[in-house]
């Protein structure tokens, strides 16, 4: 099942876990994220994607992103617990998106971000390629599990090697810190945070994927706060959306499209 609505809220129940989906297109004139799942009898995938460009590009790349990885599941959900596998993957996705085309024949301009998570009774494995997150909250305490994939890494060891000047490195960090340095569609995808060991979920884990809508407004603290105050998910992802709202009202940001996914294991 994939969704790319505006605004939209979906919860599942699985063989072993729970799930909910929420989306909110937040300020935006264009929903540009895309998400969905797929469950099989060994488990589920579930997939959060950030789409980039103008002129419909964003939720274009999103919208088949999202699909190429649910097909591709629907196909042979076995195959998804293996790290290369994934790795493959998205490296043939970011390839495919590299070559689409506009009506008047010119490259699509553009990309998206992507995480996705395998569960199985087995254990659980995750793929990300740019900067929508997931999180695990286990015993009241948050911990990311995926690693952004943005200048400000690059920068910090750039610094820590002596390759740029403190002034320098704090210019640059606000300036071009966020931007970007993988994503499907970047064309010769080189960094992907998948993690090589399958990890082994406990009973009442929760496990949270999101675009940068969420993070943008809510610190970990409140994200923790709420996970904690909340046992069901779908109730905890709108406590996260009006959190978001109330943070926002204080903030002269924009808010952006907010795409949130929450897996509890029983």
């Amino acid at each position: 099942m994939q969704n790319h609505k505006d605004n939209f809220s979906i919860s599942e129940k699985g063989t072993f876990f729970d799930l909910a989906m929420f989306s909110s297109i937040g300020n935006r004139s264009e929903q540009q994220d895309s998400s969905g799942y797929e469950m099989s009898d060994c488990g589920a995938v579930v997939v959060v994607c950030d789409g980039m460009g103008g002129h419909d590009c964003g939720k274009l790349i999103s919208t088949s992103a999202t699909e190429a990885i649910l097909e591709q599941y629907k196909i042979n959900p076995a195959n998804f617990m293996g790290s290369e596998y994934l790795m493959n993957l998205l490296q043939s996705i970011d390839g495919k998106i590299t070559s689409l085309r506009m009506s008047d024949g010119s490259r699509i301009q553009g990309g998206t971000t992507c995480v996705l998570l395998v569960i199985t009774e087995e254990g659980i494995r995750w793929a990300s390629a740019g900067d929508s997150r997931l999180y695990l909250f286990r015993d009241g305490t948050l911990t990311k599990l995926t690693t952004d994939h943005i200048y400000q890494n690059r920068l910090d060891r750039m610094l820590e090697n002596s390759e740029i000047s403190r002034t320098d490195y704090e210019d640059k960090s606000k300036r071009e810190g966020e931007i970007l340095t993988s994503f499907l569609g970047v064309g010769g995808l080189s960094e992907i945070c998948i993690n090589q060991e399958i990890f082994q979920y406990k009973s009442n884990d929760e496990y949270l994927l999101a675009s940068d809508g969420l993070y943008k407004f809510l610190d970990e603290k409140e994200v923790t706060s709420i996970l904690g105050n909340f046992t069901n998910v779908e109730d905890a992802l709108r406590a996260l959306e009006a959190k978001v709202k109330r943070n926002n009202r204080d903030s002269d940001k924009r808010r952006d499209n907010m795409t949130l996914a929450l897996v509890k294991m029983r």
